[in-house]
């Protein structure tokens, strides 16, 4: 029989031989409060140990003040302490945070004492881990947890929010639930031919394919948007010497983080700082001037090396700012770049002469007029680099935005296979033959919710955490 039965992800029990973990779950640096996280069978057995109560007098989900002692029985730190017995933890083992006085020397201790009891130093993302295969959580809420960690913005955190409250999951297991259903229907014609069951017209079951292979399809084509709000995009400000670069990156980011002075070649180096815009997070970059190749052979060392780090920053920017003085021209074979943005700078005019030359320029090409003097033209350059990188991505409900490679290759192959499954359909093929296509789409699907295990896969997806989570 081909039909694919839902794989459940294996889980642990509590007896099992993994050693009990333990890592420092808050931030490095001075802080009020410093946590240790234990999970494991030994976790309340070393608790005991270092606190000199009996396992009994801790209370589940109740705070409780203790004195943390060392083997030698040397005060380490009075904290509080938390127990969270299994299943009903975060890796459905029994779990205890410590919470001590912060500073890292003091968290650092207090990890120290519980590794001495027994306790193994966990890796990045081993607590994650455990819930995963625990069944606590689906992979897919896994790289929710990574992607609110790692959220840079109000929207990303947003996103990832959402995400984990099930609405991405909903999404695939839609699909999933789809693909089964037709699959089941072809399989069950296939192994009981006898029984005289009605067959699914073949035109129904090829229209019902290509139906949730555009699903598919719509759904990762939703990625260039998720990876836009999860990291962000870089933008580079080029041009010549005493162009206007850095007053410009100044005056868009708020702050004077660049050298400006009259003399060429000011900045030896590219200089990034980071904005956030409507949500998105924006990474600008203050590249080395250009010169004329006359002028070229005669520069310093330094400034050489500069301009050529500079270009290679540039190159790897998503959006460049190609900045001129005003009255300068743009070269007519560079004005049709999707990659750029053209910004005529120093153009200390009246208001209405430079809205009316802005103006005139949207018309021939992507040209915006800014004055860093008296600060017209800038909220329409920040508004022009929104507006062209808002429209190189695919625009989505922010509960249903893919932000993983890894979810939007599974869902290319799960539409190409379905797509394949529907020509097979067309053309008459056995119905065995298509059930394979059928199949293959409805695992891959079940490898996107982590229902089949992988060891490359989880290894890439749990990389992504710091340890302690």
């Amino acid at each position: 029989m081909l039909f694919i039965q839902k794989t459940t992800v294996k889980t642990f029990p509590q007896n099992s031989n993994r050693p009990t973990i333990a890592a420092i779950a808050t931030a490095a640096g001075q802080g009020a409060v410093g946590i240790v996280r234990i999970s494991g069978s030994l976790a309340i057995s070393i608790l005991a140990r270092i606190t000199h109560r009996s396992e009994q007098l801790f209370q589940d989900r109740v705070m409780t003040c203790c004195k943390i002692v060392d083997a030698q029985n040397v005060l380490v730190d009075e904290a509080l302490v938390v127990v969270m017995r299994a299943p009903r933890s975060y890796t459905g083992e029994d779990v205890i945070e410590i919470h001590g006085h912060g500073g890292h020397y003091n968290t650092g201790r207090l990890l120290r004492v519980v590794i001495e009891q027994g306790a193994t130093l966990a890796e990045a993302g081993e607590f994650t881990m455990r819930a995963f295969l625990a069944g606590k959580l689906n992979l897919v809420e896994v790289e929710a947890i990574a992607d609110i960690i790692n959220a840079s913005s109000e929207r990303a955190l947003r996103l990832a929010q959402t995400q984990q409250g099930g609405a991405l999951v909903a999404a695939f297991l839609a699909i999933q639930k789809e693909v089964i259903s037709m699959l089941a229907t072809i399989e069950a014609n296939i192994d009981f031919p006898e029984e005289g069951l009605e067959e699914m017209p073949r035109q129904t079951l090829s229209d019902g394919l290509m139906a949730v292979a555009h699903q598919a399809t719509c759904l990762a084509e939703t990625f260039s948007l998720g990876k836009l709000l999860t990291s962000g995009v870089s933008v580079a400000l080029v041009g010549a010497v005493n162009a206007g670069k850095s007053s410009l990156f100044n005056a868009l980011i708020g702050e004077q983080r660049c050298l400006v002075t009259h003399d060429p070649g000011t900045t030896r180096d590219f200089i990034e700082a980071t904005v956030v815009w409507d949500g998105i997070n924006i990474t600008l970059i203050d590249t080395a001037g250009t010169r004329d190749k006359d002028l070229s052979e005669s520069l310093d060392d330094a400034e050489r090396q500069g301009i050529v780090r500079s270009t290679q920053r540039a190159s790897k920017a998503d959006l460049r700012l190609v900045v001129r003085v005003d009255g300068q021209e743009f070269e007519p074979s560079s004005m049709d770049r999707s990659d750029e943005l053209w910004v005529q700078s120093k153009c200390d005019h009246d208001k209405e002469m430079i809205n009316d030359h802005h103006t005139q320029g949207e018309k021939q090409n992507s040209l915006v007029r800014t004055s860093v003097k008296t600060g017209v033209g800038l909220d329409e350059l920040r508004q022009a680099i929104l507006t062209h990188i808002q429209s190189r991505v695919s625009e989505g409900d922010d509960g249903f935005v893919i932000t993983q490679e890894r979810q939007r290759d599974g869902l290319e192959k799960t539409a190409a296979l379905l797509r394949c499954a529907a020509e097979g359909v067309e053309t008459s093929q056995p119905w065995e033959i298509v059930a394979i296509d059928m199949k293959d789409a409805a695992e891959t699907l079940a490898a996107l919710l982590g229902e089949r295990l992988d060891d490359a896969v989880l290894d890439a997806v749990f990389a992504q955490f710091c340890i302690g989570k």
